[in-house]
């Protein structure tokens, strides 16, 4: 089982390179590993972790753009940058960024219909002049006087992944792991 896992995921990496060659080396950056204890996928910066009943469910589109939200997650260092933000509203706000990335991207292996609930918060990011990144984000989130019900369901509507592998603001912090991707060129 755990064989036909690896491929299935070089087969989404093969999948999203062809797509997104600028990605390249991104895509390639995290290794896989299994674990049970995750309901769905997780990274840490350096694996892509994933329980085997959510990879076996999630197929096709739900699948790619699960891996590249964990690849653009590193990329965009959310990982590391919560610093004294409020948890809960630092991941709602990378999710947001980090799906509308995807939803901007016009290609088959990642494209999806976009709910009313999705298109409400980006049309009221947008009514904000908010750039779509995770700290403006979480600027335009923290400023609204949203209850918790509301929250909890923008949460559910955006949540790809486990962030609680994310880095600790008083762990001490190794930043190395999460430039792999790049690259110098010495001319």
């Amino acid at each position: 089982m755990q064989r036909s896992l690896v491929g299935s995921e070089m087969c989404i990496r093969d999948r999203l390179y062809i797509a997104m060659r600028f990605l390249g080396l991104a895509l390639g950056s995290l290794t896989l590993e299994e674990n049970d204890k995750l309901s769905s996928c997780a990274t840490d910066g350096f694996k892509f972790y994933y329980n085997k009943d959510y990879i076996e469910i999630s197929k096709g589109i739900a699948l790619n753009r699960a891996y590249l939200h964990s690849v653009l997650h590193c990329l965009y260092r959310h990982i590391i940058m919560r610093s004294s933000r409020d948890k809960f509203l630092w991941d709602i706000s990378c999710d947001i960024a980090t799906e509308h990335i995807i939803d901007s991207i016009m290609n088959k292996y990642v494209q999806r219909h976009q709910s009313h609930e999705r298109a409400t918060v980006y049309a009221l990011l947008r009514a904000k002049k908010s750039s779509f990144t995770a700290q403006s984000v979480y600027t335009v989130l923290s400023s609204q006087q949203f209850d918790e019900q509301t929250l909890m369901s923008i949460s559910q509507e955006f949540y790809i992944d486990d962030h609680s592998l994310w880095c600790d603001e008083n762990a001490p912090v190794s930043y190395t792991h999460l430039r792999a991707h790049e690259t110098t060129l010495h001319l």
